[in-house]
């Protein structure tokens, strides 16, 4: 790909073994660019865009924009692999301050029709998270 996006990165580890990849991340300075998903602000659109873990916190809302902003980044054609939680709270106690996203097949659905995306897979895996692939079209 031309161009892959890394969002909420962690410590950036796909850096250097995926070709031209940017990571953003609003908590972690091994990011490219210290900064959420929303305030990320660049004209570049990205063939591959990966959420692997980072659109699941918050409100409805906030995961609708922050899908809407990484549609935006999206070229055409472009593909975005997620990978979310359904609802599952950490066990650990810094984790209960977090605000899980519970998501569901029926809301990926709803998500692709908003934003005109194919849907090219969806699974579970057994620790209890989602993955799912969109095409933007």
């Amino acid at each position: 790909p031309r161009a892959v996006l890394d969002v909420g990165c962690g410590y950036n580890e796909f850096k250097g073994k995926i070709d031209n990849l940017i990571g953003i991340d609003p908590y972690n300075n091994l990011a490219d660019f210290e900064v959420g998903t929303l305030e990320y602000n660049t004209d570049q659109k990205f063939d591959v865009i990966l959420c692997l873990g980072s659109v699941n916190f918050g409100s409805r809302d906030k995961i609708i924009a922050e899908v809407g902003r990484c549609v935006d980044l999206l070229a055409k054609g472009g593909t975005m692999f997620f990978r979310v939680n359904p609802g599952v709270q950490h066990d650990k106690p810094e984790a209960d301050w977090i605000e899980f996203y519970a998501w569901n097949v029926p809301f990926i659905i709803e998500l692709s029709e908003m934003f005109n995306l194919k849907i090219l897979d969806i699974r579970d895996d057994t620790n209890q998270r989602k993955y799912f692939i969109y095409r933007k079209v």
